[in-house]
């Protein structure tokens, strides 16, 4: 759909070459964060989220680190960082 929102205006791409500078621009992102100090590890929610109902229940505070841990995990797989 962007690449052909871009043809319209003279530029010419192909949508894998737009999804890959897409990924190094996230990866990249990753990186400062990294270097300036930020972490997942910081990552602090209030207690309050934990106690707001969803569709299923509160989410526990367990889950919740659990979901983080994973999301640290593969994104540090996608990335090919260490975060």
């Amino acid at each position: 759909m962007t690449a052909r929102a871009l043809s319209s205006i003279g530029i010419s791409t192909r949508p894998e070459e737009l999804k890959a500078v897409g990924r190094e621009i996230f990866r990249l992102k990753w990186e400062v964060k990294r270097r300036f100090g930020y972490s997942l590890d910081s990552v602090r929610i209030p207690k309050r989220y934990f106690e707001t109902p969803f569709g299923s229940g509160p989410l526990k505070p367990e889950r919740f680190e659990q979901l983080l841990r994973l999301y640290r995990e593969r994104l540090a797989a996608e990335l090919n960082l260490a975060l």
